[in-house]
């Protein structure tokens, strides 16, 4: 399916990562990709209160550091939920 959408060249070289990816199984890549897509969806946790924070005309006197841990517990409460 993804042969048909992409460029051959493109398809190959996806293809060969993935391929690699799945015969040599690493946690720590698995750890990684997982703070990685927690790191990501927390940036629309983040849009969200900054949305929230422009709609109420408030501001965030949260420093950026503890807004993004807040986004990140967010996420993952909402994951389980």
């Amino acid at each position: 399916m993804m042969a048909e959408l992409v460029p051959h060249e493109m398809y190959d070289l996806i293809h060969g990562l993935v391929e690699s990816l799945l015969n040599h199984q690493n946690a720590s890549l698995l750890s990684l990709g997982i703070l990685g897509t927690i790191w990501s969806a927390s940036n629309g946790v983040n849009a969200i209160g900054k949305a929230l924070d422009h709609i109420y005309n408030t501001t965030e006197p949260r420093h950026f550091i503890m807004q993004r841990i807040m986004s990140m517990v967010f996420m993952v409460f909402s994951f389980f939920s």
